[in-house]
């Protein structure tokens, strides 16, 4: 499994797709064992559980559950995000 800059949960914002479809919500979810297999961080080689790539905006990310991951929630720019 050798993959970097992802999530277990992606969503880019490109090709202008950043601010469409506002109220976005991801909610209820449980990420388990989602870890960097080397490096530290966000700089390095990552993984995320959550991704919000490439400016996405106005998504609601609440009540969800995080265990053992490296990196819970990952907001690559964007704006309007809870």
């Amino acid at each position: 499994f050798e993959t970097s800059d992802v999530g277990a949960f992606y969503t880019c914002g490109q090709q202008a797709t950043a601010f469409v479809n506002p109220g976005n919500e991801l909610r209820h979810n449980i990420f388990r064992n989602i870890r960097n297999t080397e490096g530290t961080g966000v700089q390095d080689v990552n993984v995320q559980a959550v991704y919000l790539d490439d400016q996405m905006s106005s998504w609601h990310v609440w009540n969800n559950t995080f265990v053992n991951c490296s990196v819970g929630t990952f907001i690559g720019g964007g704006r309007l995000n809870v």
